[in-house]
Order: structure tokens, then sequence, then C-alpha cells
């Protein structure tokens, strides 16, 4: 390790040099592969331009993509080595052809349904499965699998050994094709586990602290803030939960929202808005727009945020990431002054995952308005 300011200058130098060599290496090695495989396409007869047919010849169609992928496999990823596709695309384009790419790489694994990602799983020579078991699973799982039966009968009496050991077998590859999700059916098959040590996300570590101790076993390593500031801030709004909405809460995340783009010096801040169920982000939409339009400076501000704003129920934030993050936990009590202790998906089922979601959004600042007592 470099122990001194020269030494540190140096390899910063070095490391500089070695990036830029292997970045050349690679375009030298691409750029060869990109001419051996016209050489090769030529010396078999066939003409570039009628392949790729850009323009269409007269009196005949374009190729479509399927068609120049499927016809010409070799020549296609020899120019384009990397292909960024969903798994309906890889489906629909790409030869199903077990081990034709070198490595196939699934992230946000735990959303991924296995029967949307086995045909591109079985394309790589080598899978990588990326995700995290204490987010959420796919949405639109059908849990009740009754459709899957075990094949195994109580009422039947001895087999040979032969036939019990496939019906073992079938039992457990009916249980693996039963996974809730990729990143499931990865663990239960017994792929090689690397775990995340260092938590990037976070530009301090209270931002994930109760994430940290409550799912990761204290296991993740945050990395240490560069300024002392209030990372979260609470704010106690004791709004009436009616309808299924806040209001109050609602009117309280504008008003913040407008002080926050306001405030905002050298760039506005990347800002999500995160609520506990999908009529309370309705709602905030609808204040939201009657705000802009009577507040011009607040429209222009957020017209320059664009896509790095948002508002989104809990079901539907994993993924994401802003600089700033509003919680509005939605429920409070109602007009009688009871306060039902009935949160929704987030305490049904494995509504912890949710939570662990929904709380670990914010890269700098989180801003908890909340209505329970």
């Amino acid at each position: 390790m470099p122990k001194s300011d020269y030494q540190l200058q140096q390899y910063r130098q070095q490391k500089q040099e070695f990036n830029n060599a292997q970045l050349n290496s690679i375009i030298a090695l691409w750029t060869e592969k990109q001419a051996d495989a016209v050489g090769h396409f030529k010396a078999r007869g066939q003409n570039i331009n009628s392949l790729f047919n850009k323009k269409g010849a007269k009196g005949m169609r374009r190729n479509s993509l399927r068609t120049i992928v499927n016809r010409e496999f070799e020549l296609f990823t020899d120019f384009f080595p990397v292909l960024l596709v969903n798994p309906s695309v890889c489906s629909s384009i790409l030869p199903l052809q077990e081990g034709i790419f070198d490595v196939v790489i699934f992230d946000e694994a735990s959303q991924l349904r296995l029967e949307d990602t086995y045909a591109a799983l079985i394309r790589g020579k080598a899978k990588i499965v990326s995700g995290d078991k204490h987010q959420m699973a796919p949405s639109s799982y059908f849990e009740g699998s009754g459709a899957l039966l075990d094949p195994i009968d109580d009422e039947t009496e001895d087999y040979e050994d032969e036939f019990s050991d496939r019906t073992a077998l079938q039992a457990a590859q009916l249980n693996l094709a039963d996974s809730e999700s990729l990143l499931a059916y990865a663990v239960d098959k017994g792929f090689v586990e690397s775990y995340l040590k260092v938590h990037y996300r976070s530009k301090h570590p209270y931002l994930i602290d109760f994430s940290n101790h409550a799912f990761y076993g204290n296991r993740l390593m945050p990395v240490p803030a560069k300024e002392h500031y209030t990372p979260i801030e609470y704010l106690q709004i004791d709004g009436l939960y009616e309808g299924q909405v806040n209001k109050q809460e609602a009117l309280q995340v504008v008003e913040l929202l407008q002080q926050i783009m306001k405030d905002a010096k050298d760039s506005i801040p990347s800002v999500g808005v995160a609520t506990f169920n999908i009529y309370q982000r309705n709602l905030i939409l609808e204040e939201l727009s009657a705000v802009r339009q009577n507040d011009s400076v607040f429209d222009s501000l957020m017209a320059q945020a664009g896509d790095s704003f948002f508002v989104k129920n809990l079901e539907n934030i994993q993924g994401d990431e802003r600089d700033i993050i509003i919680l509005s936990t939605t429920f409070g009590r109602k007009a009688d002054g009871s306060f039902s202790q009935n949160f929704g998906p987030i305490i049904q089922g494995k509504g912890h995952r949710m939570l662990n979601v929904i709380i670990t959004r914010a890269r700098s600042k989180v801003y908890v308005c909340t209505s329970f007592p």
C-alpha cells in the first residue's frame, strides 16, 4: 500500500496507465475479431450488405434482427459481444441453444420468475445470478402452487429401487421448478454464493444501520460519512387516515418537496417519494400537480428534475435509488381517534422484504413523514 503522497501519486498514475493499456488491448482484440469474422464470411461467398440489408433490396423486405442473429450468430456476436436484453427479448431473438454465451448475468434476481428466465439461463456456460433474498419476490407470483403435485403417492407399496430413485429425482426437480424466484432457484440448486461486504449506496452509515442489524446480521460495512449532517429527519404529522389516504401527510410531502427544490444550489438533487399504499401515491401526485399549476418557479424546478423524481408505492420501488427519499407512512388515527395497526401488505407474509426495500432507497437523506401515534 502507498505510504506517502508521492507513492500515492505514482500509484494513481500507474493505475490510469494500466486502465488505458487494458482498454486499448480490448479494442485491438475486438477489431481483429471483427475483421476475421468478415473475412470468413466473405470466404464462404456471402455478402455483408445482403445480410444486414439496411435499406431493403428492391422488392424485398429488410432482414429482421432475429433473422440476422439466427443466420449468422457468430458474426453477430463478434461485432456485438455484449448483449443487454430482458428475458423475453432473449427468448424471442436468440437461438435456443445451451451454452451459446460464455457468461449470462441476471440482476435483481429476487424479482424474476424462474419460468420467465430459465430459457435465458441455459444459454450461458457460466451463470451469474445477482439478488437479495431480503428483498421482494416477483409481485405476480402465484403462491398457491396446486398445479405442481408431489409425484410420490402415499398409498403406493414398495417399488424397485431404480423407480424410487427416479421418482425422488422428479420430486426434487419439481421442487426446484416451484422456486419463488430465479434467486431462490439458484440458492436451492447450490450455486456458489458470494456476499456483498461493503454497502456502497448510503453516504451516511445511519441510512443502512437498521437494515444491517435487522436483515443482514450486521455483516455489511458502510462507507463512513464524508461530512457531518442529519441523514434521517422525522416529521410527526398526526394526519387523519380516511378513505385509505392521509391528506395532511400528502400536503406535507409536497411542501417538503417545494423546500428541497428551492433550497437546491449547485444542482437539483434526485428525489423519490415512497408511500405505503397506491392510494396515497395517487393523492400525492394530485396535490403535486395542483401546486405546480400555481407556482411557476417550483414547476420549472420540477421540470428540470425530470425522471430523477418519482412517487411510488412500496410494491413498485425495488431497484430505485435517489439522493433524497421522502417516506409517507400513510397510516394514522381515524376520525374516531382509533388507530388500527393494519398496515396492508407490509405486515403480511414476507412483508419485511418490502420494509427493507422501502427504507433503503436513499443515498444521502431520508425524511420520514408519519402519523403513527
